[in-house]
């Protein structure tokens, strides 16, 4: 029997001794966009109803100054080496007194009532291990962040585009939300950008897989949670903004590093596959990610140029890089 979670007001106001929610960014050359999220969080911070805890994962950068000197309400945890996403996340929720916890990206803007509302979902959904609103990128356009959980099949269909056929052929419809649904939807997978989720289902589904150092472990977390019974939602009617790569975080890494963890992932989940083909169809996608964000580029798109070349990496170290391996 799944337990019920907290029953939370809409109106985060009262002082309490421990805060309803808590709070995680983790930053690693973060400097740069810290400001505005802290901005963001901090009159949810002040009434004492959120408690934000930024991890430095490192930064050789000035970010953990910049939260000790202009942010000192905000907790900062300093960690002796970069543990990745997944490792940053699980120090700062090792402190986390909430009960509610959010995985908040350093480089999203949150509008007011976004984080409160996810809260109050959550809160009306006892059942519901993690929620992720819409997010938009700069442009307003939608970043897709929920999805079925992975599949070769579905690998195979977002690569060659078969999902543009997925209105006459169910087979090929589209793993990820590519629009954003009029009512709540439940999914397999939201992703960490902003992820909320209750203190009962991290203690019931456990700590964010560490072997992933950064990215796909916000996809086995809810992939875990859906196999052990819980459902995942994706909540259209609140959004938070997404300058995708602004953070720093990933600064050092390129998709080839998120196709290392596919196929991590895919070994861990025992998913079937052929490791070879799955390698090329991250390969294919590489190319025509490239092209098709060129044409973004040229068409306006601010800042697709680097989306491009980063994808063109990618492709070039696929041939040079093999995935990591792990005991299953």
């Amino acid at each position: 029997m799944i337990d019920s979670a907290p029953t939370v007001g809409s109106e985060p106001g009262a002082s309490r001794a421990a805060p309803k929610a808590s709070a995680v960014i983790v930053a690693y050359r973060s400097e740069s966009c810290l400001v505005r999220v802290l901005e963001n969080l901090e009159p949810l911070a002040r009434r004492r109803w959120l408690e934000v805890i930024v991890v430095d994962n490192a930064s050789p950068d000035g970010s953990a100054a910049l939260v000790e000197r202009e942010f000192p309400w905000a907790r900062l945890v300093r960690l002796p080496r970069n543990v990745g996403f997944a490792g940053g996340v699980n120090a700062g929720l090792r402190q986390a007194r909430g009960d509610f916890f959010a995985l908040v990206n350093p480089d999203v803007e949150l509008p007011p009532g976004t984080l409160p509302g996810l809260v109050d979902y959550l809160g009306q959904h006892p059942g519901v291990a993690a929620v992720g609103p819409v997010v938009l990128r700069p442009s307003g356009e939608l970043e897709p962040t929920a999805a079925a959980r992975p599949t070769f099949a579905n690998q195979v269909v977002m690569t060659f585009g078969l999902f543009l056929l997925g209105r006459w052929v169910p087979a090929w419809r589209s793993p990820v939300v590519l629009r954003a649904p009029r009512a709540p939807l439940a999914v397999d997978v939201v992703t960490g950008c902003l992820m909320v989720f209750p203190r009962w289902a991290y203690e019931r589904v456990g700590p964010f897989d560490e072997d992933y150092f950064m990215y796909v472990e916000d996809v086995d977390w809810c992939v875990r949670a859906r196999e052990a019974g819980f459902a995942v939602h994706y909540v259209p009617h609140l959004h938070v903004v997404h300058d995708r790569g602004q953070g720093g975080a990933n600064a050092s890494l390129t998709p080839m590093d998120g196709d290392a963890n596919v196929e991590l992932y895919f070994r861990k989940h025992r998913v079937p596959h052929s490791p070879l083909a799955l390698r090329w169809l991250r390969r294919v996608r590489h190319l025509t990610c490239g092209v098709w964000l060129l044409g973004r580029w040229a068409a306006g798109r601010r800042g697709a140029n680097r989306e491009a070349l980063r994808h063109w990496l990618a492709f070039t170290a696929s041939f040079r890089r093999t995935a990591p391996r792990v005991e299953t």
